[in-house]
């Protein structure tokens, strides 16, 4: 943010300072009464094109810098144990949200119990641990200066959920006679 500002101001009053060294020019004296005028237009383009510069630039940076996913977010899920009809636990549940499929998991929140979600489209499922749990990672740029300048890369978070072997079941059935 520091740096488009820095942009605005810069281009600003070279904008400015350049239709006043043009009227200086043309007619050998400063007119006081486009002093006004002139500073209106030299902000208003000032801003205009160091928006679009920034714009650019954001487009370029977003595209190329190099960029690390950091996690933050790594939270332990907690299973359920369901003592009614059905035997075993709940450690990872699916449904569907607006025809988006979402996996659904409980987390420990202060004394109780939160429920989370992840999109399912996205989310990486790993079998095979103990303790299952959700890490989240996101982009951050790796350059101090695009990263503080430009902010977060568009990259969509890579959501892992790590869950105990057997936890994923396939069990179809299908009535090919419509019975």
């Amino acid at each position: 943010m520091t740096f488009y500002l820095t942009l605005s101001v810069v281009l600003t009053l070279l904008i400015a300072g350049g239709m006043f060294l043009d009227d200086r020019r043309r007619y050998g004296k400063f007119d006081v009464d486009a002093i006004i005028p002139a500073s209106l237009v030299g902000v208003i383009l000032g801003f205009m094109l160091s928006a679009f510069i920034w714009v650019v630039l954001m487009l370029v940076f977003n595209g190329t810098a190099d960029r690390e996913f950091v996690v933050v977010k790594d939270r332990q899920i907690q299973g359920l144990k369901d003592t009614q009809v059905t035997s075993g636990s709940f450690v990872l549940g699916s449904g569907s949200v607006d025809g988006d499929m979402v996996y659904y998991y409980m987390f420990r929140s202060g004394e109780g119990y939160l429920m989370g979600s992840a999109d399912a489209s996205t989310t990486v499922l790993v079998e095979g641990v103990k303790k299952p749990r959700i890490v989240v990672k996101r982009a951050e740029f790796t350059n101090k200066f695009i990263k503080r300048n430009f902010g977060e890369p568009t990259d969509d978070d890579k959501i892992t959920l790590y869950v105990p072997k057997n936890t994923i079941k396939i069990n179809y059935e299908v009535d090919m006679e419509g019975k």
